[in-house]
C-alpha cells in the first residue's frame, strides 16, 4: 500500500527555514529549498482549492488524493509535485548562478501570464471543467505558493531562451508554428481497405495501374460499407500520424491489423481536408505538439541542471534518482504493512495550516 502516512507531521515541522540544512528541507537544490512546513503547505492549499487541483492536475498530472489515515496523502500526487518543486528550485538555481537571472517585475508578470495560458489550455486538452477560470484560480491560492510557480515559470523560460532552437509558447511562436504546420491541424476524412495477407500484391498492383480508391475497395477489401468510408477526424485523434504526408486519395502504407480475427493489412487514404483556425482547442494542440518537439532538449537540458546544482530530498519524499522516467524522484519503497503498527494511520497532516 503506496500511501504517504508519515511524510509531513505538521506539529514537526513548524520550523523555520534554516539554509541549506536538509533536516527542515523537504527539497532542495543548488542553495535553494522549501521546508517541510513550507511543502506540506503548499499541498495541503493546493488540495484545498478544487480550481487549482482541477488545473495543476491537467498541467502537470498533480492530483492530490487521500491516503490511508486521516489527513494523509497518497503517495502519487505529493510525488508528483515534490517533482514540480525540485525542478523548479534547480531550474531557478542555475539560472541565477550560471545565467544572471535575476526577473524585473515585468518578467515576472509575464510569467504569470504564461502560466495562466497554460494552464488554460491543459484545461481545454483534457475537456476538464474546473469551475473558475485559470487566472482565478492561481490567484486563490495563498501569495507564497503564487510566487512559487511564477518564479519556476519565469526562471524556466529564461533558461529555455538559452537552448538551440527551442520554440517559444509565446503567441507569436504558437502562430508562427501553427503557420509552418497547418495541415496537421485539419479535420481529416479517411478512407480504409482492409486487405487479406494474399491479396495485397494485386490491391497494390491495381492502385499502381491506376485503379480509383472506391474500385479498389470494392474489389480488394472486406471492409466495403460506405465505400470504405472510415470517417472524419480531428487533429486531437491519430488520425493524423496514420496518414501525415499523404496526398488526397494516396493510399498509406500497409499496418498489420486484425479484423473480424483475420490477420489483414489495411491501407488508409485521405478523402479530403479542411484546415482549421487557431482557435482555443487548435492552439491546445499546438503547444502540445510544441511541448513535444521541445522536449528532448528540455530533458537533456534539465537532467544537466540536476548534475550541475546538485539534489538533495528528505528521505521521507523518496529518493533522487534515474529511473524509468528519468532523473526524478522516487517514492520509497512500501514495508510490509503488517510490519507497520496501526496499519500506518497514527501519523498525519493533522488538519493543514490555518
Amino acid at each position: 500500500m503506496r500511501r504517504l502516512v508519515a511524510l509531513l507531521i505538521l506539529a514537526a515541522v513548524a520550523v523555520p527555514w534554516c539554509g541549506a540544512n536538509l533536516s527542515t528541507a523537504a527539497v532542495h537544490s543548488g542553495g535553494r529549498g522549501e521546508s517541510n512546513y513550507g511543502f506540506a503547505h503548499e499541498v495541503y492549499a493546493i488540495h484545498s482549492s478544487p480550481g487549482a487541483s482541477c488545473y495543476f492536475n491537467a498541467l502537470w498530472g498533480v492530483k492530490f488524493e487521500g491516503g490511508a489515515g486521516l489527513g494523509t496523502y497518497a503517495l502519487p500526487g505529493v510525488t508528483a509535485w515534490a517533482n514540480r518543486r525540485i525542478e523548479g528550485l534547480a531550474v531557478e538555481a542555475y539560472a541565477r548562478e550560471f545565467l544572471a537571472f535575476s526577473p524585473s517585475a515585468a518578467d515576472l508578470a509575464s510569467a504569470r501570464a504564461e502560466l495562466v495560458t497554460m494552464m488554460s489550455a491543459a484545461a481545454a486538452s483534457t475537456s476538464q471543467t474546473c469551475g473558475q477560470s485559470a487566472d482565478e484560480a492561481l490567484n486563490g491560492l495563498p501569495r507564497s505558493v503564487q510566487d512559487n510557480v511564477v518564479m519556476a515559470q519565469a526562471a524556466g523560460k529564461y533558461v529555455l531562451t538559452k537552448v538551440p532552437n527551442h520554440i517559444g509558447t509565446d503567441s507569436a511562436s504558437l502562430r508562427a508554428f501553427y503557420n509552418a504546420h497547418r495541415s496537421e491541424y485539419d479535420n481529416i476524412c479517411i478512407r480504409v481497405a482492409v486487405v487479406l495477407p494474399e491479396n495485397i500484391d494485386g490491391f497494390q498492383s491495381a492502385v499502381a495501374n491506376g485503379a480509383s480508391p472506391v474500385n479498389a475497395v470494392q474489389e480488394f477489401s472486406l471492409r466495403v460499407e460506405n465505400d470504405g468510408q472510415l470517417g472524419c477526424f480531428d487533429a486531437s485523434t491519430n488520425a493524423r500520424d496514420v496518414v501525415r504526408g499523404l496526398r488526397l486519395n494516396q493510399w498509406s502504407a500497409p499496418q498489420s491489423v486484425s479484423y473480424q480475427g483475420l490477420p489483414t493489412a489495411a491501407f488508409f487514404s485521405v478523402i479530403s481536408r479542411t484546415p482549421q483556425p487557431l482557435n482555443a482547442a487548435t492552439q491546445a494542440l499546438v503547444l502540445a505538439d510544441i511541448k513535444r518537439v521541445n522536449d528532448g532538449a528540455v530533458t537533456a537540458l534539465r537532467d544537466g541542471i540536476f548534475q550541475r546544482v546538485g539534489v538533495r530530498v528528505n528521505p521521507q519524499l523518496g529518493r533522487f534518482a534515474n529511473g524509468q522516467s528519468g532523473l526524478g524522484i522516487y517514492p520509497p519503497a512500501s514495508p510490509d504493512l503488517s510490519l507497520v503498527p496501526n496499519d500506518g494511520n497514527s501519523l498525519s497532516l493533522g488538519a493543514g495550516p490555518s
